[in-house]
């Protein structure tokens, strides 16, 4: 894509853009290919000439930070994965050795979900724990919002460029952040607009930036999972406030913590997770709530089938058929999906067997020789749910839909 950009960009362009690539203050080469691969495409001439103008200025003046993953900043700012191509930051750079806390949820947030997230905001600033979300309206919207109003500085990931603001009418509070001691960060230049594929950019940015990600309140549906989902892949400690069974407004949020992520039941486990965020002791918080020894599981699983024994009946080959009609989702076909294999093979295995809970789940594919605990079969009912794989059934147990997308069946 460089090369292809060196034959586009006119000359009178391109010293410009040296410029702006050393003013980054790393190597030009290593800088000057992905400048280049944002502006190939751009109109040429003087219309380009502009942009980078503005650009170079910006940098200059100090308002605006460009990153590349050459600089000591690029790997600050990251807490998983190595740092993209290029960073666009504008406001003060974050604190690397400050912990971090994204708090994330619906737009459309009841007033409980915006107290719960302004509250979580407050207390990590006392903390001394940086508050971190994508500046979208509802959830992400009053955890900024707590933050500045409790005299902390904040950290927004955007969809967008910084010129041109998503949503617009959270332009003045990016402005206070940035002018509070926080920063707005992103992944496109100052004058690129939000698409479909920078929402995904974005919540994988913030998952991989902080040390913990909580959703807060979040419908099925919601962009909140979608950042769940990154958080899972990078790695980033993942936490859920569950709600009202039944409620459409939780419903996401419900679904992880039955999918075994930790759920924070109550304000007082807010503080619990920001104190042990400020001594490095997450680790242990999110073993004791997420991870049982093996003899543990065990035992959970015998309870679980005595108590499910009355309920089964015989299928024709003469051993005990889950009641997956009974609970309302039909009994999957064997077949494994195509692209799993190993361990989450074995998981699906285990799940097209009879309903269970994550616990059972892992003990039962372990029985065939599989090495997984609790915590990996957490993560991956929580993918394969939002994905629409798979069903969550009642009493915490998961099972698999008869119409589920599979190839090879």
């Amino acid at each position: 894509m460089a090369t292809e950009g060196r034959t586009e960009i006119d000359e009178a362009t391109r010293r410009l853009l040296r410029r702006v690539a050393a003013g980054l203050g790393g190597a030009e080469d290593e800088e000057e290919a992905p400048l280049l691969a944002y502006f190939a495409a751009a109109s040429q001439g003087a219309a380009c000439r502009r942009r980078l103008q503005a650009l170079e200025l910006a940098v200059a003046g100090g308002t605006l930070h460009v990153i590349g993953p050459a600089h000591g900043a690029a790997h600050a700012l990251m807490r998983a994965g190595p740092p993209p191509a290029l960073l666009f930051a504008s406001g003060t750079l974050p604190e690397s050795g400050r912990p971090r806390i994204g708090i994330v949820g619906t737009r459309r947030a009841s007033e409980a979900g915006l107290e719960r997230a302004r509250s979580m905001a407050a207390k990590a600033v006392a903390a001394r724990v940086e508050v971190w979300s994508g500046g979208a309206a509802g959830i992400d919207t009053a955890a900024h919002e707590g933050c500045l109003n409790a005299g902390g500085r904040s950290v927004a990931c955007l969809p967008s460029g910084f010129d041109r603001p998503y949503p617009r009418d959270n332009a003045a509070l990016f402005e206070r952040l940035r002018t509070g001691g926080g920063a707005c960060l992103g992944l496109r230049p100052p004058w690129s607009p939000a698409t479909r594929s920078s929402f995904h950019a974005r919540n994988a940015l913030l998952a991989a930036c902080v040390d913990a990600l909580v959703v807060v309140e979040a419908p099925i549906g919601s962009g909140a999972l979608d950042a769940a989902r990154a958080a899972i892949r990078a790695g980033t400690p993942l936490f859920t406030c569950p709600g009202q069974a039944g409620s459409e407004r939780h419903a996401g949020s419900n679904a992880l913590a039955e999918a075994g992520v930790t759920a924070l039941q109550s304000e007082v486990m807010d503080s619990i997770l920001l104190d042990d965020l400020t001594v490095g002791k997450l680790e242990r918080v999110v073993g004791r709530a997420r991870v049982r020894s093996h003899a543990s599981a065990r035992s959970a699983a015998n309870s679980l089938e005595s108590h499910a024994g009355s309920q089964r009946t015989i299928d024709g080959r003469g051993r005990h058929s889950p009641p997956y009609a009974a609970l309302g989702c039909p009994r999957n076909a064997e077949a494994v999906p195509a692209d799993l294999e190993g361990a989450d093979a074995a998981l699906w295995k285990a799940l097209a067997e009879s309903p269970a809970d994550p616990v059972t789940l892992a003990w039962r594919a372990g029985s065939t020789g599989a090495s997984l605990d609790p915590a990996h079969v957490a993560e991956r009912l929580v993918l394969w749910s939002i994905e629409g794989r798979i069903a969550r059934l009642p009493g915490g147990l998961f099972g698999v839909y008869t119409n589920a997308s599979v190839e090879g069946r």
